[in-house]
């Protein structure tokens, strides 16, 4: 037996707000990549927002431009990573297990 549309709109209205609710804890969460024995860091939101970029002073004498931006590179990746990582379990919870990714990959050409 399907669920009548009235339990479906409930049921996506309640669906929104928990991804609403993950939204702003995403906001909230900070995390931080770092390189270079912790010199060079990276710190972003789990919106994927940066908000902060350090490079220590001893970095700046240590390393050269071009070995300064490889390991800004690995610092940024490593935030991106963890928080992607949060993002996605964020939103699987407030799904209710349901991955929105995955679900509409499967639907493409649906019907085609």
């Amino acid at each position: 037996m399907l669920p009548d549309l009235q339990t479906l709109m409930k049921e996506a209205e309640a669906m929104q707000g928990r991804m609403e609710a993950a939204r702003t804890r995403l906001g909230g969460m900070i995390l931080q990549g770092s390189a270079a024995e912790g010199e060079i860091t990276v710190t972003i939101n789990g919106l994927l927002e940066v908000q902060k970029v350090s490079i220590s002073v001893a970095a700046a004498d240590k390393y050269n431009l071009k070995e300064i931006e490889d390991h800004l590179q690995v610092a940024m990746n490593m935030a991106l990573q963890m928080a992607q990582a949060q993002a996605s379990s964020e939103m699987e919870k407030a799904s209710g297990g349901l991955n929105p990714a995955k679900l509409l990959k499967n639907l493409q050409g649906f019907g085609a």
